[in-house]
């Protein structure tokens, strides 16, 4: 399969479980998205591919190519921060997931973009 395929699959089965209202932040997936296998920025993620934070992680890269100017990354930062006691790591995430490659060399805008 695919890796945007996977991807698309994986965010679609997301998709349904908030459309339902089922409990997302910590929960193990029962899909596995296919991470990029060349690509070293992904080594975390493919190793925790099960999680929350690995379908945050691909949409933050689509959303930084897709619309380069989204303020998506600073949205989601926001809204952890504002409830500090979220234990991120129980969503997959390392502890400085945002230095995280996949997550520092996008920050708000696509990797290799001229910006402005």
């Amino acid at each position: 399969m695919p890796v945007m395929t996977s991807w698309l699959h994986a965010i679609n089965t997301v998709r349904n479980m908030c459309a339902h209202h089922a409990r997302l932040w910590n929960k193990t997936l029962g899909y596995k998205p296919i991470v990029p296998k060349s690509d070293e920025a992904w080594n975390y993620v493919r190793v925790h591919n099960n999680k929350t934070f690995a379908i945050l992680s691909i949409l933050n890269y689509l959303l930084v190519r897709i619309a380069p100017d989204t303020k998506w990354k600073s949205r989601l930062v926001a809204l952890l921060d504002e409830y500090p006691r979220i234990d991120t790591s129980r969503m997959g995430s390392p502890a400085d997931w945002q230095s995280d490659p996949l997550w520092s060399n996008n920050s708000d805008q696509a990797s290799g973009s001229d910006g402005e």
